[in-house]
């Protein structure tokens, strides 16, 4: 029994989590590519595009969940297929990007726009969002099979030739065109390596080639290996179409955060890695701090500005016989408050203490050097304090 409730807690926590990374990373993606117009290219668009689609995606997690143990929740598999379609064309247009970079360095902001990046990305999603849902427009992974349970309408769903025609239509060409990108990526760059270990080396500077061939290929090894995550997820659901078994729903379900687990990664690998973004988002947390510190100045100057109300402070009643010596050390403290701020003409603390109020003028002032020899000079009462106040 308790490993039942462990399960389900982790059944809960786990989409719970992944939501609110997925959020976290991409919402700070898209504010940064917002508010700095360096910012603003072609390639960002499609990261910022990107970032959207997997918010999206994170929606669509509960629903495509709870469809996996009861399937009540038809539109969230299209849904599902539908952005992950989107997702996945997004990272093939960013490594598209990319490579016409370095192979038309000089034709390439004329060619690659802001406007053609995002025509590209709407045929994109409009091609996913063709291949999604025209199966079940038509009725085709449905069969025409209508079921009632307990008055509920209950359509019993068969997503084999759903996701095998996203497999094929989708996911393998996607896949190529990102690792025909990355090679020629990788490619290039090692040529370039080369080259400037070739001029250090003439020069006689010692080359790094070595490090420079390890860093490109971590980087894109990091990005393709980001970009299978979906592959097992894939894998199962066309092993489900091809021979009508029906693995385990917490295996699928594992596989599904596992594929998911992309679009945590995207923000790190398309934007946290590059010196021009990191830069943009630290300028960000400086503008915030440098706001919030603005305003808790402004916050204090209205509270040292804003008079204090007699009428909202408790008051006493003091025995006439220290009537005189409480009010000539009140006195005294407010010439010297007078002296330093050159405000105050009135005395604070006879209103409180129901003495008569005395005004202060700037004669009083040349007697401040006195008041501080006796401001804080505590009278010798022997009177219980009980007796002060009554």
């Amino acid at each position: 029994m308790e490993n039942l409730n462990l399960l389900s807690l982790v059944s809960l926590l786990v989409p719970i989590v992944l939501i609110l990374l997925i959020l976290l990373g991409n919402i700070v993606v898209i504010i940064c590519i917002l508010y700095s117009k360096q910012l603003q290219t072609a390639t960002y668009i499609a990261v910022l595009i990107l970032a959207c689609f997997d918010i999206t995606l994170a929606f669509c997690l509960p629903f495509a969940v709870m469809e996996s143990y009861r399937p009540l929740y038809l539109v969230s598999n299209q849904m599902l297929i539908n952005m992950s379609g989107a997702s996945l064309s997004a990272q093939c247009l960013i490594a598209f990007n990319r490579f016409q970079t370095l192979m038309k360095p000089l034709s390439y902001k004329a060619n690659v726009t802001i406007k053609r990046t995002l025509y590209l990305i709407a045929l994109t999603v409009f091609y996913c969002t063709v291949v999604a849902w025209t199966p079940f427009l038509i009725e085709w992974e449905t069969n025409g099979l209508l079921l009632f349970d307990d008055n509920i309408f209950l359509l019993q769903v068969i997503l084999k030739n759903t996701y095998a025609l996203f497999f094929v239509a989708v996911f393998i060409p996607v896949c190529l065109v990102t690792f025909f990108c990355y090679y020629k990526i990788y490619g290039i760059a090692k040529r370039h390596s080369e080259m400037i270990a070739a001029l250090e080396i003439s020069l006689n500077h010692n080359g790094s080639l070595a490090c420079r061939k390890t860093k490109y290929a971590k980087t894109i090894a990091c990005i393709i290996c980001a970009f299978l995550l979906w592959f097992p997820f894939q894998m199962c659901v066309v092993f489900e179409s091809a021979t009508n078994l029906k693995t385990m729903k917490r295996f699928r379900t594992g596989l599904l955060y596992l594929a998911i687990f992309n679009c945590i990664l995207n923000p790190w690998i398309y934007s946290y890695n590059n010196s021009q973004f990191r830069s943009a988002l630290k300028l960000i947390c400086r503008n915030i701090y440098e706001q919030c510190l603005k305003y808790k100045r402004q916050l204090i100057n209205e509270i040292i500005k804003k008079p204090l109300h007699s009428a909202t402070l408790p008051t006493f009643t003091i025995l006439p016989v220290y009537q005189n010596k409480i009010q000539s050390c009140c006195y005294e403290y407010e010439a010297f408050l007078h002296a330093i701020h050159k405000k105050r003409k009135t005395c604070f603390f006879c209103p409180l203490l129901n003495l008569p109020q005395t005004r202060i003028t700037e004669s009083d002032t040349q007697k401040s050097h006195f008041a501080t020899k006796k401001l804080f000079h505590i009278p010798d009462i022997t009177t219980p304090v009980d007796n002060l106040v009554t």
